[in-house]
């Protein structure tokens, strides 16, 4: 939990650190722009922290199967465009600062911005859609050609009638896709993942909410001018970034040790909580059919029976089976699994199910 805590103490700091650095380099004279500085300075402290968000889930990826950890690395890579989009336009200007270009720099963003934003929802959703099929969910949201089918006609709609810009459009449309894919996988994957799933959720919620109103200033809203939505769009688009840091430090405790309450001790606690291990819990209900008969019957207060102790131990051994074998995201060995047992179990629970074990 304290390297978790290190680690984003550190990004934060050295999001401040660049920005700092930034205020005091010289800049190219032709730069005359008194805002240019303070605002790309708030830019770098944005896209260090996204950057910093993005290698906060790729350190939780350690323990997963390759095909979770791609999945997720669609995710880190649409953070990184994120990243770069929020730079873009100071890049840009430090770049032709010194050319006869620089009074088109505007021009340019566009053609750079734009195409950032649109694939960074994108790969954010592809990421989804990926961590979706490997659990095997069936929905509209994970039906490729069904969602790029949206997306072409919804993008030609909206230019057609609003004069939006399709990438833009289709950066919002993709990033509500994502939400609705990410409450999909919340209500079908295992407890473990709910935490780390509610802020990736509340994270794009606030990031597609940024979309809408930077849409919103050129539809909607012409009446309030640029200011007061450019204003609205950076404050939501600076939460969502706090928001991704704080999912990807979450995400990154999933595989990590972390002590349980004192009083879950006994041992169909240890049924509960290596069945919770299991990232697709309708896989495992028919083994715990058993574990449920058992629990029906039980009286609190007396012991268990001989009969229902072997019943407990079977379906022990049969969710060790499934998570070493059929797991269909992480990666765990015998010894992984009763290692997290005996960390967050006293002995006397724990030897009921594997007494050849020594202590840790």
């Amino acid at each position: 939990m304290w390297r978790i805590r290190s680690l984003v103490i550190g990004i934060i700091i050295v999001a401040i650190g660049v920005a700092a650095g930034f205020m005091v380099v010289p800049l190219p004279s032709k730069i005359t722009d008194p805002a240019f500085r303070p605002a790309t300075a708030m830019n770098l402290v944005l896209a260090v922290l996204t950057v910093g968000a993005s290698w906060l889930f790729y350190l939780g990826l350690k323990g997963f199967k390759t095909a979770f950890r791609q999945s997720y690395a669609l995710l880190c890579v649409g953070l990184l465009m994120r990243a770069v989009g929020v730079v873009a336009l100071s890049l840009l200007t430090l770049i032709l600062a010194n050319t006869g270009l620089l009074d088109r720099v505007e021009s340019f963003m566009s053609f750079i911005s734009d195409p950032l934003a649109f694939m960074g929802s994108l790969l954010i959703y592809l990421g989804m859609f990926s961590f979706s099929r490997l659990l095997g969910l069936r929905t509209w949201l994970n039906r490729f050609w069904l969602t790029i089918g949206i997306g072409v006609v919804s993008a030609g709609v909206a230019w057609a009638v609003l004069h939006t810009a399709p990438l833009l459009w289709l950066e919002a449309l993709y990033a509500l896709f994502a939400i609705l894919l990410i409450g999909t996988l919340r209500a079908n994957a295992s407890p473990v993942y709910t935490r780390a799933l509610t802020w990736m959720q509340v994270a794009m919620i606030v990031a597609w909410l940024s979309s809408l109103v930077f849409l919103a200033r050129a539809v909607l809203l012409p009446a309030l001018g640029e200011g007061p939505l450019y204003g609205a769009v950076g404050l939501l688009y600076a939460a969502s970034i706090i928001l991704f840091l704080v999912a990807g430090s979450s995400f990154n405790r999933i595989t990590r040790l972390e002590p349980v309450a004192p009083e879950q001790t006994a041992s169909f606690d240890v049924i509960v909580y290596t069945a919770a291990l299991c990232s697709q819990p309708t896989a495992v209900d028919p083994i715990l059919d058993v574990f449920r008969e058992v629990t029906a019957s039980y009286k609190p207060g007396s012991p268990l029976a001989a009969a229902d102790i072997e019943k407990l131990k079977r379906v022990y051994r049969d969710l060790e089976d499934y998570l070493t074998q059929r797991e269909p995201l992480r990666n765990f060995t015998v010894r992984d699994i009763r290692r997290l047992i005996q960390h967050n179990f006293p002995t006397t629970t724990w030897q009921l199910f594997f007494p050849e074990e020594q202590a840790i």
